[in-house]
């Protein structure tokens, strides 16, 4: 199958992530199970992929995807939309959004049998989460897009037979994690070690330690050398949804809130009063995630979530709600008619309180 890029929309795009990425996005598929506010969200972020094929519920009286299919269409004519009801064992990339458990669990163990990159996202109300599933042996070619980092060595000091420690000239720190691989050059009486690679382990932010197996090394260090950051394919292993469910394996990322000891009854309580809904700005938070995700899993670019990201604003939801302020009180709506569709937004008013029947004014 050949592609045919146009550069006069793709030309940041194919800067960013490189001609065989690029490739690879379009001959992919993209298989999208459910059309709620977060799959919208998703399909309109999927760019340059070959197709997106829709399954959603049925609801009033349509498939949803159905539905939304000629303007889901109209969003970008350089990716194929299909609406798909049989097979979909040929998809790459399947992505889903809230959906029955006993649809997901077939799609889940088809994806860990036949490798196929998997990601589920769901919204309650102000709580979201999304989970990815890339196989058990997943590599990505380009980690991230930041230049490879360098810096002049400061001293270089014999630990044991084994280890060496490399300390950053001055006060400067190497921005570099554990098993990174580094390459020596320009060094001057340690020349054995130049164009060698090591993997790292961090000490501080200023030293870290290589391991090596060459003994013709003459010690003392003088002076000169640069180390260069070599980036490298990172092989990544991932466990089925199901293997999670049953152990998750959780990363705390705000250690100003503790993993607590018992549960929040004020945090449920958020969670319950709006769960039923999925509030836009966060749809779009997932969906445009989501879209990113399948994008690594499709070009093997970029370090992916590893498995879970959680995100909330439950702070927005109030624990209680007055409905008899002034704000509500003062309220009064005339409607002239009485079609079906001013009988709906009679109860749609009353159900959102702000205002009773009593000062709902219709004219007979």
């Amino acid at each position: 199958m050949s592609c045919d890029i146009d550069d006069s929309l793709y030309s940041r795009q194919r800067c960013v992530l490189g001609e065989n990425a690029m490739k690879r996005m379009c001959k992919s598929k993209v298989f999208l199970h459910g059309l709620g506010g977060v799959g919208i969200e998703i399909d309109s972020k999927s760019a340059s992929v070959n197709s997106v094929t829709f399954f959603s519920v049925y609801l009033l009286q349509t498939f949803r995807a159905e539905a939304s299919l000629d303007r889901l269409t109209a969003l970008n004519p350089y990716v194929r939309i299909t609406l798909e009801t049989g097979d979909v064992t040929d998809i790459r990339c399947p992505l889903s959004e809230p959906a029955n458990k006993n649809i997901l669990k077939p799609l889940v163990d088809e994806g860990s049998s036949t490798k196929v990159d998997f990601i589920y996202t769901d919204i309650y109300g102000t709580f979201g989460n999304l989970f990815c599933d890339f196989g058990s042996d997943f590599t990505v070619l380009t980690q991230d897009d930041e230049p490879c980092r360098e810096f002049f060595i400061g001293k270089i000091e014999k630990i044991n037979d084994e280890e060496l420690l490399i300390t950053v000239l001055g006060d400067r720190r190497h921005h570099l994690e554990n098993n990174d691989v580094i390459r020596f050059t320009e060094l001057k009486n340690l020349p054995v070690l130049n164009e060698r690679e090591f993997p790292i382990r961090v000490k501080s932010p200023s030293e870290l330690i290589i391991k090596t197996s060459i003994k013709d090394i003459q010690f003392p260090y003088s002076d000169g050398g640069i180390v260069l950051q070599v980036k490298k394919p990172q092989v990544y292993t991932f466990e089925t949804m199901l293997e999670q469910l049953k152990s998750p394996k959780l990363m705390c990322v705000d250690f100003s809130e503790p993993e607590p000891i018992k549960i929040d009854e004020s945090l449920v309580k958020r969670l319950a009063f709006a769960s039923q809904g999925q509030l836009a700005p966060l749809s779009a938070v997932f969906g445009g995630i989501a879209a990113q995700e399948a994008m690594k899993a499709i070009t093997f670019t970029f370090t992916p979530i590893n498995q879970w990201l959680y995100i909330h604003c439950a702070s927005i939801v109030p624990l209680e709600v007055n409905t008899q302020s002034n704000e509500f009180q003062n309220t009064s709506i005339f409607v002239q008619g009485c079609t079906k569709y001013i009988c709906s937004s009679q109860i749609s008013l009353v159900i959102c309180v702000y205002c009773d029947t009593d000062r709902l004014t219709m004219p007979k």
